[in-house]
């Protein structure tokens, strides 16, 4: 059987040098696996709807109240944090971390956002130097690596 103990893929046969204490701790691969997809189809659907506040945000702070731009992308881009982690903690991540300190947990959540629009804009940047016709495919570019970055970030730092 393979487990993953720790940060090690360990090989197992069912003899008894292994304790009854580390066999409850071993995960099987295979099991680590499912979960792990389980977590990237739901973190994608409330991705989605953070994308969705954030964007509600930014309209109505432009359109409803002559918000200027640079403002209200902040505000959306907050909300939609927001709605992202709270969304995170409660429906896709099942153990956290540092879910005894929910301010740092955000703190870090929200900075692993910031460093996810930092890579957004280094994609977006090379993408119209390489390809200037293809915008919005550089732009989905951009928020499929943003996403995955973002995803593994959070996943190791501050989820389980």
């Amino acid at each position: 059987m393979s487990i993953i103990a720790g940060n090690s893929r360990v090989e197992l046969d069912n003899s008894s040098a292994m304790s009854d204490f580390q066999r409850a701790l071993a995960v099987p691969v295979r099991e680590k696996r499912a979960l792990m997809q389980v977590e990237l189809a739901r973190y994608l659907l409330v991705a989605l709807a953070a994308l969705a506040v954030d964007m509600l945000i930014l309209s109505v702070m432009v359109r409803g109240f002559e918000i200027p731009i640079p403002w209200a992308a902040a505000a959306g881009f907050l909300g939609g944090g927001w709605v992202n982690y709270a969304l995170s903690v409660r429906l896709v991540f099942a153990q956290r971390r540092m879910s005894s300190s929910p301010r740092s947990e955000f703190l870090y959540f929200m900075a692993i956002g910031v460093a996810g629009l930092l890579v957004t804009e280094v994609v977006m940047a090379a993408g119209v130097v390489l390809f200037p016709e293809a915008l919005g495919a550089i732009k989905l570019a951009a928020a499929g690596v943003t996403f995955m970055i973002n995803f593994l970030l959070r996943k190791m730092v501050l989820f389980l």
